[in-house]
């Protein structure tokens, strides 16, 4: 990342912050269908294979991928494309990479080669996977632009996202707090769900990490599921409940949504929410509600913004189709802290947000 600016939220237009990431299969507080799926008079069917093309009329047309329509933040975040291209008279061709490099690497190539976009919008499922989809793009001279996740490999002009170091602190941050009020000090066992595969994770483990290297009573158990879905993740926490029985753990602090569900899954079905706690990252509507209870072994969880990533993104690329070449390499959106006592501000977030992609999901 060479430079950062960040983008402070505005009005409803600047649209909205809901938040939330890479993750699971959910229907979300700004959600009533995915994105994909949207009967919207503006979405048409391109091919079997092409994605959904929204059509606004406009000269330009902006190819996007995005990791998984199952996860809600990817829902909001494409329901935010498409709003923004509504306004800016631009035609929108999407795909779900559904957590297939290999398929999103074709994608990608039809884009280039069949469709014809004008940019491409990607969120990589892998990081050096995608690589060659952005050299295509680099010699067919079609701009890329990545968002949440970057690549590893070829000419991207900007890089749309939260910071997820940042994330990674607050989450530390937090976690911080909970082991002083629980043992008097900061002090006691928690386990970090990780998974280095890809960028914001790497980056988020680093931010966390900065923050907990300051204590040294904290004992730090580090574990990567096989892949970043709520299922596997389960697997591995369930393995690890057994292996550390009630009271020898205080905390579990995953770093992306799929993770956090996982975690919430099998703490329940060990029944260990009395002994331990969770502290998440990223929006999904069962780890709000599972902040909002009154015995809730869920502390709290850090959260982006996904409806505020994908209206830059796409007016980011439009600014330059237009002839703006002074692009920002890094472009970096705030996130928020959820827990019980920011709970108010954070649904009248939500509130902003869902009234501005209501008409595109």
């Amino acid at each position: 990342m060479k430079k950062t600016v960040l983008i402070v939220v505005c009005v409803m237009l600047a649209a909205a912050l809901v938040f939330s990431g890479c993750a699971e299969n959910q229907q979300g507080a700004a959600s009533a269908s995915q994105p994909g799926e949207a009967a919207t008079e503006a979405s048409v069917d391109a091919s079997p294979d092409a994605g959904e093309t929204t059509a606004a009329g406009g000269s330009y047309k902006i190819g996007v991928s995005l990791m998984d329509y199952n996860m809600q933040f990817f829902q909001d975040m494409l329901a935010a494309m498409k709003a923004k291209a509504a306004e800016l008279g631009v035609e929108l061709v999407d795909f779900d990479s559904q957590q297939d490099a290999a398929k999103q690497l074709n994608d990608v190539q039809d884009m280039v080669n069949a469709l014809k976009v004008d940019a491409i919008i990607l969120n990589p499922v892998d990081s050096a996977s995608i690589a060659p989809a952005v050299l295509d793009a680099n010699d067919a001279k079609i701009p890329v632009f990545t968002v949440d996740v970057a690549a590893e490999g070829g000419e991207v002009v900007s890089h749309i996202a939260s910071s997820n170091v940042e994330i990674g602190k607050k989450n530390a941050e937090e976690a911080v707090n909970f082991l002083k009020e629980k043992n008097g000090d900061v002090k006691g066992k928690v386990i970090v769900v990780t998974y280095d595969q890809i960028t914001s994770m790497r980056d988020r483990k680093t931010g966390w990490t900065e923050i907990m290297s300051q204590y040294p009573d904290v004992e730090i158990i580090e574990k990567s599921p096989i892949s970043i879905t709520s299922e596997d993740t389960m697997t591995l926490l369930e393995d690890s409940l057994t292996t550390y029985p009630a009271g020898e753990i205080d905390l579990i602090c995953p770093l992306n949504s799929s993770s956090t569900l996982g975690v919430m899954a099998a703490v329940e079905t060990a029944n260990r929410g009395g002994d331990l706690k969770i502290m998440g990252v990223d929006e999904d509507e069962d780890i709000i509600a599972a902040i909002k209870k009154d015995d809730a072994f869920v502390i709290g969880t850090v959260v982006q913004q996904p409806v505020l990533i994908g209206t830059t993104a796409v007016q980011a690329a439009y600014d330059y189709l237009q002839g703006k070449t002074d692009m920002e390499a890094s472009i970096a959106t705030d996130v928020m802290l959820v827990t019980k006592a920011t709970m108010a501000d954070y649904e009248d977030t939500v509130k902003k947000s869902t009234e501005y992609i209501a008409d595109y999901k």
